[in-house]
């Protein structure tokens, strides 16, 4: 059937497939240990990367490139910066918009009291601008932290072309320095803040990881430094090309192993200054080194590498479907029920199974004896929906870009 045939692949680049493959799979992972016996998970630590930080990047890499070239050839008017954003948000708006109207659709009706109070902010990117994070459509954060950047940096990169009459590629390595250095001083401003703390204070470490992610974790401007990384990658990939494509690239690869253990080993501890100010840079750098390899691996042939390059095209919109919609709502909600206002005492062992597990649907996650039936309709499900998606709304509003 056509509908399950997928556009021609020729003009991809495997290796940037793979890193978005990379990127959605650890997503996924992360979010479906939720379904797993906590005595299973510590086995499944060596795969607990931040995801996120590697979908900024690329983003960055993929996006600020084609910003660049296009200021290579045009000058930096305000028409051609309307069509940049014209192009953007038709490939990310249509289908967050379309999932935003179906939750907010769902919640009205089956569950009206947890309808966010500040529904407004949602469909222009404000719910976490300058608020901690809201679980109702949770993935949105990192969508918003996206379409700031792409709203805000390019309109700085306009203006300083314009004011300082300089060349792009002096103007643009001085504009991705000044916010890289600008956005780590500021974490470390926002961090230091809180002040020193006994970490032997157990309500202390509490409140302390309660202000990191509210104030920096989950905010938007905390966390433009990591899609500006891989802009700086655009930056050499157009103005130094055979540094890029070196032949011994994968060099740049093996050293981001040292970034990644510093990132890695550190990063489980919030009371420290290099977890809250160092590690989002430290694990953006870890992207940025595999980035030149990884964008020069062309093709690889194979069944592996089609299915990997299939994962890479519906990787968004699995990445709005996969814990809210199902997680929380086909999951917890449809095949387990509502168990919202029940004592764990007044339940079956049916109902057992499941129980609410964030902030938003309050109370305490439990595993059920066939968890891992659920493990595996998490996947299922994801893959099934986020490809049903791509193909109704992601593909037509691509179509409409050209």
């Amino acid at each position: 059937m056509k509908f399950f045939q997928l556009d021609p692949m020729e003009n991809r680049v495997f290796g940037l497939d793979f890193v978005r493959f990379l990127a959605i799979f650890i997503v996924l992972f992360n979010h479906s240990l939720i379904l797993v016996p906590q005595h299973i998970t510590p086995y499944m630590r060596f795969l607990m990367f931040d995801g996120v930080d590697i979908f900024f990047v690329l983003s960055g890499y993929l996006i600020g490139g084609i910003l660049l070239k296009i200021l290579t050839k045009d000058q930096p008017t305000f028409p051609l910066l309307l069509h940049f954003w014209k192009r953007r948000w038709l490939r990310t708006y249509p289908a967050y918009i379309i999932l935003l109207l179906l939750l907010s659709i769902y919640t009205l009706i089956l569950r009206p009291t947890h309808f966010p109070d500040d529904w407004y902010k949602y469909p222009f990117f404000l719910q976490n601008l300058i608020s901690e994070k809201n679980m109702f459509f949770g993935e949105s954060w990192s969508l918003s932290v996206e379409e700031w950047f792409y709203l805000t940096i390019p309109t700085l990169l306009f203006i300083a072309l314009f004011l300082f009459k300089n060349k792009l590629k002096i103007t643009s390595l001085m504009v991705c320095s000044a916010v890289i250095l600008g956005i780590i001083y500021y974490r470390f401003v926002v961090f230091n803040r809180f002040g020193h703390i006994d970490i032997k204070d157990v309500d202390a470490v509490k409140h302390l990881k309660t202000m990191v992610e509210t104030n920096l974790k989950y905010q938007v401007l905390p966390r433009l430094d990591s899609i500006m990384f891989g802009v700086l990658g655009a930056w050499v990939a157009l103005f130094f090309p055979k540094i890029w494509t070196w032949k011994h690239n994968y060099l740049f690869a093996l050293l981001a192993i040292i970034p990644l253990y510093l990132g890695f080993e550190n990063s489980r501890s919030i009371t420290d200054t290099y977890t809250a100010v160092w590690d989002p840079a430290v694990k953006s750098l870890t992207v940025l080194l595999i980035l030149p390899f990884f964008s020069t691996l062309k093709t690889v042939p194979g069944k592996i590498a089609k299915g990997i390059t299939f994962l890479s095209l519906i990787s968004y919109s699995m990445y709005l479907l996969n814990l809210t919609v199902v997680s929380q709502i086909f999951i917890k909600n449809t095949l387990h029920g509502n168990l919202e206002g029940r004592t764990i005492s007044s339940l079956t062992p049916k109902e057992l199974i499941y129980n609410d597990f964030t902030k938003y649907w309050p109370g305490k996650h439990i595993i059920g004896e066939f968890w891992y039936i659920d493990l595996a309709l998490f996947w299922i499900l994801t893959i099934g929906l986020g490809f049903v998606l791509y193909k109704l709304v992601e593909v037509p509003f691509m179509k409409m870009r050209k």
